[in-house]
């Protein structure tokens, strides 16, 4: 009883000094790692994809790899031990934690929409105005390994979530 009371305390240590970093360490770590496969991604990693339903058709039961918000999920879990939805708009809806644009940290998630209740993209902040993200699997769907870039001002929504 008493050592799984110190592993409790321990683990509660732990995640009140949390910071950002671990989520910006685990989305790095994916770079080139993994193709775009659309509804891939979990709190542990790469999964199979899914089949789109909607136009443009994809089918990515057989491709590995991550989609956006299958980044997000698994890269805030890594970091924060916190698991979150895995769809760009309920991970931005249900944040606790906003955060203004220009005061991004490490770890902090980034959305891409035409308006806050339109969000189609979500990116990891992981410093120096830099981005993780798996790229949109426009034109073929999936293929296009995860990447580091600048982070971009088209459709960027005015605030970011902090889930550390």
């Amino acid at each position: 009883m008493r050592a799984s009371v110190l592993v409790a305390l321990a683990f509660v240590i732990v995640c009140a000094f949390a910071d950002g970093n671990a989520i910006a360490n685990a989305a790095q770590s994916m770079v080139d790692q993994y193709p775009y496969s659309w509804g891939g991604g979990n709190d542990y990693g790469a999964t199979y994809g899914m089949q789109m339903e909607i136009s443009p058709y994809c089918d990515d039961t057989g491709v590995v790899g991550f989609d956006c918000s299958g980044l997000a999920k698994y890269s805030v879990y890594q970091g924060s031990g916190n698991s979150i939805y895995h769809h760009a708009q309920t991970q931005y809806d249900d944040c606790d934690n906003y955060v203004d644009i220009n005061d991004l940290q490490p770890g902090d998630l980034v959305f891409y929409g035409y308006d806050s209740s339109s969000i189609f993209h979500v990116t990891i902040y992981v410093g120096n105005n830099e981005i993780v993200e798996a790229p949109g699997h426009y034109p073929d769907c999936s293929g296009m390994p995860m990447r580091q870039t600048a982070l971009r001002s088209t459709n960027l929504i005015g605030q970011g979530c902090r889930y550390w």
